[in-house]
């Protein structure tokens, strides 16, 4: 009978993705849907360095990555760990050699959505980064497991036609 009042007001999130949860996308013959969205950075030289992740599930193929560093969107596919040989400064995969391009901490600024571990605002990883242009082998270290992606470079209109964006995401 009285006037209503807001016991609490939902805080600005403070970041808004490109590609919301649950925004569904065709990549690789796959029909793939967005279900979590991470910020990430890392601190080189006194400068923070950010970058966009957003987790892709499909039910026949599972889990994969699109990350957005400076506009340029890479596809990352897992791998075993087992299909790379390490060397020194370099390594080897699919017997093409790629060469260390950074090795960098990683901090998560901020995620959303569901992941397939606990992911906390805050977690450090190792993250290493090999490159044969246009592709790279990534791994991120934490205390407790290594993944291995491979990453192949998408230009923004693949990105746009693939997730029926009505506008092209900016150039990089």
């Amino acid at each position: 009978g009285g006037a209503l009042s807001f016991l609490e007001l939902l805080e600005q999130q403070p970041y808004t993705p490109l590609l919301p949860l649950g925004t569904t996308g065709t990549l690789d013959k796959a029909k793939w849907v967005v279900i979590a969205y991470l910020r990430r950075s890392c601190e080189v030289e006194g400068t923070q360095y950010p970058w966009e992740e957003y987790l892709l599930f499909n039910q026949q193929r599972g889990f994969t990555w699109l990350m957005c560093s400076n506009n340029h969107w890479s596809w990352l596919q897992p791998l075993s760990a087992g299909e790379v040989q390490l060397g020194f400064r370099g390594l080897t995969y699919n017997k093409q050699p790629y060469r260390e391009y950074q090795r960098v901490y990683a901090r998560t600024d901020y995620v959303i959505g569901e992941c397939y571990w606990a992911v906390k605002v805050g977690e450090l990883a190792k993250a290493s980064e090999f490159v044969a242009p246009p592709l790279s082998v990534n791994f991120d270290e934490t205390e407790t497991e290594v993944s291995v992606t491979r990453g192949a470079l998408l230009s923004s209109e693949e990105i746009q036609k693939a997730f029926s964006l009505k506008q092209k995401p900016p150039e990089p």
